[in-house]
């Protein structure tokens, strides 16, 4: 099957030039994601600029029972950006504009197709943060991120994305826009629509806009590196192993008496080293105590 010819034609009416990419300007381009050297399977892309656009185009399908796609930043790992020829790729690239920043309400309003580490830098201008951070951060688009419900690297202190998106705008399948755009915290008016589009990735309508909730940046980050437990279970699996060659009972224990000595010496070792480096001489005695007591720990009970 093809592209229907009909829903390019009335695209057509209203888009510019500028927001079709076809024949190589498509196949040059890969499905992304675990797909990396997959190229495009469909024959068109549509970039549309606006809500409004996104609205008419989906409007246009629905009534031709034309299958959409919808890409982002493709980073994405569930298959979500793999096509056929008789499907229609509507790509948020385009929709890239960072629209509004309050320091003061600290919120930030974007288009979806804004790349997550534009959307940091603007916060960390004004001195916030977006706690939202991972390793795609300079391909990844908001809206993927809200659509997934991202987490993160800062999901223990900060929570998922569903915890940093105040409001949301979305067009459903037909071309319905849903707007929701609030910039409050606490809010009690009507339905909180956000929640029924974030973490469903796309499959009840497509975000378009949002509203961020921004943090006051952090006064220091400190970065620590811990080496004593991955040393001590290296060395008690060296342990087990060795205790593997002793039949008695009283072998097995001097088995774990070795195993804990020698988690406790590369454990001490590696805790000093990591401290001192780290945070510099006076640290490392005590540190490296503390590993030495749990590199013996581990590398002894573990036989009991």
């Amino acid at each position: 099957m093809a592209l229907k010819k009909k829903v390019l034609e009335d695209l057509q009416v209203f888009l510019p030039k500028k927001a079709f990419l076809v024949d190589e300007q498509v196949s040059s381009r890969k499905a992304g994601g675990l797909h990396t050297e997959e190229a495009i399977q469909a024959e068109i892309i549509v970039r549309p600029e606006s809500t409004e656009e996104v609205s008419k185009i989906l409007s246009v399908c629905n009534q031709a029972g034309q299958p959409v796609i919808v890409h982002g930043g493709l980073t994405g790992l569930v298959y979500g950006t793999r096509t056929s020829p008789d499907q229609l790729i509507l790509s948020l690239e385009r929709m890239n504009t960072i629209e509004d920043i309050d320091p003061v309400g600290r919120t930030l309003t974007c288009q979806s197709g804004v790349t997550l580490q534009n959307i940091q830098e603007k916060a960390e201008s004004e001195n916030m943060i977006f706690p939202l951070d991972l390793g795609a951060r300079g391909s990844c688009s908001i809206g993927g991120n809200i659509s997934t419900n991202a987490g993160g690297n800062r999901v223990i202190r900060y929570g998922m994305t569903r915890d940093s998106v105040l409001g949301i705008e979305a067009v459903t399948s037909d071309g319905t826009i849903l707007s929701s755009m609030n910039r409050m915290i606490k809010n009690n008016a009507g339905y909180d629509l956000k929640q029924l589009f974030i973490g469903t990735e796309g499959t009840l309508g497509i975000v378009t806009n949002c509203v961020l909730r921004l943090r006051e940046a952090p006064i220091s980050q400190n970065t620590a590196l811990t080496l004593v437990l991955l040393t001590s279970l290296l060395f008690v699996v060296i342990g087990i192993f060795y205790s593997r060659k002793y039949r008695g009972y009283s072998n097995y224990l001097t088995a774990g008496r070795k195993t804990g000595t020698l988690s406790l010496t590369s454990s001490l070792v590696a805790s000093a080293l990591g401290a001192w480096i780290l945070f510099g001489p006076a640290s490392a005695a005590t540190w490296g105590g503390i590993g030495a007591v749990i590199g013996y720990a581990l590398g002894s009970a573990c036989l009991l």
